[in-house]
């Protein structure tokens, strides 16, 4: 008789409503098949890089941290810090390797069953109301969806929270009900204890009030932590609540702890200054042309009035766009924002933005040697990188045009926001003082309903109050 064995199997018979497939571990025995959960799903993408890592785990890809990290859970072993030591855990596969190893001559399906399902049942003892956990699973789960800012921001989350806890005295410990035992500095083996029923009203009051001073982690050894905005704590704490409603729905916690209710805490809203320039001051940056027509000044003036013409699209959108998505007959370019297409798999808003003239130029300027239908118009990714490497570069183009979009403003005189930023609301504000619908505006930025549209737009010109107010006498 055969040994049994064990496969990590992408299930495509299943597929949830954001594309993805669960990911099983398939044992087999005497050719009959039994499958069983690992908690994981992932898209095809995704699940196509990860059977290229493990053909050659050695190449570049090894720098791909969520396809590193994703290994691990399945196929190898996890570190992870427990009762002041730092231990090994088997991932997925290695486990069931070695349950089928001891049950030996004993394997049935059923044996097998029930150990696998008790340490899942352990597991969910153990760390199922750790916030900090829970948090960094949540990062794992979306970086392996390839959702790579949303995962960086529970990610995020988690290490500003690990942060605040190890920042209390053993007094303020003590008047939150904390363990009193903190991490000692530079000690990871130390684990932080932080469970859902230690964040109360009172916990998030307190570290809100630690982010206004010393939110932003210092960049060195030697470094001061700075004040993070009032936008970043929401966004961290909006993440946090995630975390904490889907504790409650499957009842892991009791929602007499939710401290989000009302009369508890209230997550702030930073307030979203206005970034639009007027039509003049665009005007002048259109008919700018630097001395060095192949330099950064000029490229990014150049991306900066692509991003204006096109829709006001954002640059995540520009620089993922496809020779298929262009119609330079037609001069026409139609997309799907990455924004959404990855969140929203029905019913996707395609946006179709025309071409002018300029804008083709600035396309052939700039455009990728390889013009095939499938490869990108422009040259700065590629279909050999993964998700974090093509966000570290969109990160840094979008750096290094607001450095040269700022030294240009400069030189124009020009004041207030000109980032990429800018150029998105401009469009639409320019827009709305043409008197174009509100419907029009919406529709050409790709939103699905008009409340977000309103909270892109610009505040009137001192010209146009003056106008409007006139009427009143």
């Amino acid at each position: 008789m055969s040994k049994p064995t064990a496969a990590v199997y992408f299930d495509t018979r299943r597929q949830n409503s954001k594309g993805q497939c669960p990911i099983r571990i398939r044992i087999t025995n005497n050719r009959e098949q039994r499958f069983y959960s690992t908690g994981i799903s992932m898209d095809r993408e995704t699940w196509s890089r990860l059977q290229l890592y493990l053909l050659n785990p050695n190449d570049g890809r090894k720098k791909d941290d969520a396809l590193k990290a994703l290994f691990k859970v399945l196929y190898d072993f996890t570190t992870k810090s427990q009762n002041g030591k730092l231990t090994e855990e088997p991932g997925h596969l290695k486990r069931a390797q070695t349950i089928i190893d001891n049950l030996s001559i004993k394997f049935t399906f059923d044996a097998f069953r029930n150990l696998w399902n008790a340490k899942s049942t352990k597991q969910r003892e153990d760390d199922s109301t750790d916030v900090l956990a829970c948090l960094k699973r949540k990062e794992e789960s979306m970086l392996a969806q390839g959702r790579i800012g949303n995962g960086q921001n529970y990610g995020n989350a988690a290490r500003s929270l690990l942060r605040f806890v190890t920042s209390l005295s053993a007094k303020e410990r003590q008047r939150l009900n904390l363990p009193t035992v903190a991490r000692k500095k530079n000690d990871s083996t130390v684990p932080v204890l932080l469970h859902f029923e230690h964040i109360t009203p009172q916990f998030l009051e307190m570290y809100e009030d630690w982010m206004l001073h010393s939110g932003n982690a210092p960049r060195s050894a030697t470094g001061v932590a700075k004040a993070a905005s009032i936008t970043t704590v929401g966004i961290y704490l909006r993440h946090l609540r995630a975390v904490f409603n889907e504790a409650i729905t499957l009842k892991i916690i009791p929602a007499s702890i939710y401290p989000f209710m009302k009369g508890g805490y209230t997550i702030p809203a930073g307030t979203n200054p206005k970034k639009a320039l007027d039509k003049e001051a665009v005007l002048k940056i259109l008919a700018y042309n630097s001395i060095d027509p192949t330099g950064f000044e000029q490229r990014s003036k150049d991306f900066w009035t692509l991003s204006y013409l096109t829709n006001g699209a954002n640059f995540s959108d520009l620089f993922t766009l496809r020779w298929h998505n262009i119609d330079l007959k037609a001069k026409t370019v139609s997309f799907v924002r990455n924004k959404t297409a990855r969140t929203r798999k029905a019913n996707q808003q395609v946006i179709t933005a025309r071409l002018f003239d300029e804008s083709i130029a600035i396309i052939k300027r700039w455009a990728n040697t390889d013009q095939s239908s499938n490869s990108y118009v422009f040259p700065f990714i590629n279909d050999d990188m993964n998700d974090l490497r093509k966000k570290a570069i969109l990160k840094q183009l979008i750096k290094v045009t607001n450095k040269w979009m700022e030294r240009i403003a400069q030189k124009l005189e020009i004041e207030g926001e000109i980032s990429t930023y800018a150029a998105r609301h401009s469009f639409a504000t320019i827009l709305l003082r043409s008197n174009a619908p509100l419907a029009f505006i919406s529709q050409s930025l790709g939103h699905t309903n008009l409340k977000t549209t309103q909270n892109y737009l610009g505040s009137f010109t001192d010209d146009q109050t003056d106008e409007f107010l006139s009427a009143l006498l």
